[in-house]
């Protein structure tokens, strides 16, 4: 094997890239860190406390089921009618309980029979509604999925709207999402 001496006159590397100096720096730092956790960590931060807010005296934590946001439950919320009436129809997900909040992550329809002019989804929470999403002229036969993310608070609910629906068709509303106590 021959070594060829190489003189750089000019660097691809952008400055500051990996080189020997950088590298020691870094091997340094992980190794600081080394240093503190062969040394043990303090209490506080191996608990599974949550520390919310620290006022003078006062701190206030959350812990175990307490913590703020815990996902209590994922949520299948399934919704079927089986024979619909004709004209303007509503499905409709159950009530979010008090106390308790939804985050909703996928809504997934369809239809069967001879498809409505319109449908679209709602979202309704606190007496407000929104509208999440529309559809014009849908197909029949077809799943309609819908990635989203959907905040409701006790109260609220999905509803699936169908415009000139036909009398004895069906539909099926399928909305997933996790339930977790409110703040």
């Amino acid at each position: 094997m021959t070594i060829v001496p190489v003189d750089v006159q000019d660097s691809i590397l952008p400055p500051g890239a990996s080189t020997a100096d950088n590298q020691d720096l870094a091997i340094a730092i992980l190794h600081a860190i080394q240093t503190l956790l062969a040394a043990g960590l303090p209490t506080a931060l191996v608990s599974d406390a949550l520390k919310v807010r620290e006022q003078a005296t006062v701190t206030v934590q959350a812990t175990g089921a307490d913590k703020i946001h815990a996902i209590e439950s994922a949520r299948l919320d399934p919704v079927n009618n089986m024979a619909l009436n004709a004209g303007y129809q509503i499905l409709s997900s159950t009530l979010v309980p008090a106390g308790k909040m939804w985050r909703i992550t996928q809504i997934t329809w369809d239809y069967g029979g001879t498809p409505p002019a319109r449908v679209y989804i709602v979202a309704t929470s606190g007496g407000l509604a929104c509208l999440v999403k529309e559809w014009q002229t849908p197909v029949s036969d077809r799943y309609y999925d819908l990635q989203t993310e959907i905040w409701l608070a006790a109260g609220g609910a999905i509803e699936l709207h169908m415009h000139n629906a036909t009398g004895g068709d069906y539909c099926r509303l399928h909305i997933c999402g996790y339930q977790m106590d409110a703040p």
